[in-house]
């Protein structure tokens, strides 16, 4: 007698690699766009973490963003200087790199 194969779970039970899109595109559900704010807000709570992972992610997010004109008022604004400064003397090499 042979080996008996098991049985595999079928399609819908995989998770959707394109997070539930439809054939053109189209997602069933409304998209939240995230407010410039919003992501400020992230930003500041990664620079204020005590994870240096964080931090490091913080200093990468809002250096990519200081493209955007509207990202340059919003940080002018919310003084976000004030929270990058402290972190060139940080003691761990990597996230004073990344500030």
């Amino acid at each position: 007698m042979g080996k008996a194969k098991k049985k595999r779970q079928s399609g819908a039970a995989r998770m959707d690699p394109m997070g539930g899109l439809g054939e053109n595109g189209e997602n069933g559900e409304t998209e939240h766009i995230r407010s410039e704010e919003e992501i400020i807000s992230n930003i500041m709570d990664q620079l204020q973490s005590v994870n240096p992972e964080d931090k490091v992610c913080g200093c990468h997010s809002l250096g990519n963003l200081t493209s955007l004109n509207i990202i340059k008022k919003i940080l002018i604004k919310e003084k976000m200087v004030r929270v990058v400064g402290p972190l060139l003397l940080e003691q761990d090499d990597i996230v004073r790199l990344a500030a």
